[in-house]
């Protein structure tokens, strides 16, 4: 009987590293339970085309005729679960994790998959990109994988009370668990400032409007103006497009980026404090024991409250954030040891709800 178990996570792949930091508090807690694991991935970055049905058609010309010829889709020889793989029962576990994608059209073959083969599956701290969820206007096949799911937990209120009727627990996205215990932070006082910056003129699903980019603009330029000469500061980057934009408006202060999401726990460590709009990147920095401001525009920054992070909402009166700001500063050395008392606490819940399901 083989001892090592193949483990399917959705998550994406060069799209959204906020996605990368769950996958890596993901298997940062099933390791604590089950021991080595094969991680296969199911990548929904939407660069990718999963369906068989979608071809590429390449226009070829020779001396005698024209012809098509169909080619494999976007995505196919991307290292990562494809509908090939339907037909085969080699998955032992399948789990979703954190993101609002986990309802989308891109995840309708993890969905047959599971289907087909009755894989057990969990969902790990589940959120949601609106104010409303209704399971009900789900299609059948998700609304089977919802109740025949092991577990089922909830990052937000939203989804909490959407899912309230297949027992979902209520527990901070697993973002908050990646980092080891080994890099987190001891913060005696604030030195140094991480700014997470993002733009209106990016691709969809990483930007935010052109009134919360405003905001932003407004909120850090006038931080910068009062506090520039008291603490240091960067800025932080998530998306490659966001380089150059931030390099134009802050042409002085250092802007930190990295294709690579396991670099970010480097990014992130260096700082005492991170403020800004990234859900994921305030997760993070959470994980590291570093407090975070959350910049709420839209419905998944309540994703931050269960990182213990203050929000704000965008167009809120700066004399409000600058309070906080101040509070926040003062109260630095409670907060760090609040969160990783928080940190330690998820853990364990997550273990104690998983333990008899995965033995």
């Amino acid at each position: 009987m083989k001892n090592i178990k193949n483990v399917l996570i959705a998550t994406t792949r060069q799209f959204n590293c906020g996605d990368e930091f769950i996958l890596m508090g993901t298997r940062a807690l099933l390791k604590s339970l089950i021991g080595d694991f094969n991680t296969v991935i199911f990548n929904r970055n939407p660069e990718l085309l999963h369906r068989t049905d979608r071809y590429i058609f390449n226009f070829q010309i020779n001396f005698q005729r024209f012809r098509f010829k169909a080619l494999k889709p976007a995505g196919y020889f991307d290292n990562s679960f494809k509908e090939e793989l339907l037909p085969e029962p080699f998955i032992d576990l399948a789990v979703f994790a954190g993101t609002p994608g986990w309802a989308g059209a891109r995840m309708k073959i993890f969905y047959e998959y599971l289907d087909r083969h009755h894989t057990p599956s969990v969902f790990l701290g589940i959120g949601s990109g609106d104010n409303e969820l209704d399971i009900t206007k789900f299609p059948g096949l998700y609304q089977r994988a919802i109740k025949n799911a092991r577990l089922i937990t909830t990052r937000d209120e939203v989804t909490t009370n959407a899912l309230a009727a297949y027992n979902a627990h209520y527990l901070p996205c697993p973002a908050f668990l990646a980092a080891r215990q080994s890099v987190e932070r001891k913060i005696n006082e604030v030195k140094k400032i991480g700014l997470i910056y993002e733009a209106h003129r990016s691709s969809k699903h990483n930007r935010v409007s052109q009134e919360s980019h405003v905001f932003l603009l407004g909120l850090y330029k006038k931080l910068l103006s009062e506090y520039g000469k008291k603490f240091e500061f960067e800025f932080v980057c998530h998306y490659v497009n966001e380089i150059p934009q931030c390099l134009k408006d802050f042409p002085e202060i250092e802007c930190r980026y990295s294709y690579d999401a396991a670099d970010y726990i480097d990014i992130y460590r260096k700082f005492d404090l991170v403020i800004g709009p990234r859900v994921h990147g305030i997760g993070l920095a959470a994980s590291l024991g570093i407090p975070g401001i959350s910049i709420l525009h839209d419905a998944r920054g309540d994703t931050c409250r269960g990182f213990g992070a203050d929000v704000i909402l965008v167009g809120s009166d700066m004399d409000t954030f600058f309070s906080l700001l101040k509070s926040k500063i003062e109260h630095i050395a409670d907060e760090n040891i609040s969160l990783l008392q928080k940190k330690e606490k998820v853990f364990a819940e997550y273990k104690a709800l998983l333990t008899p399901i995965l033995n």
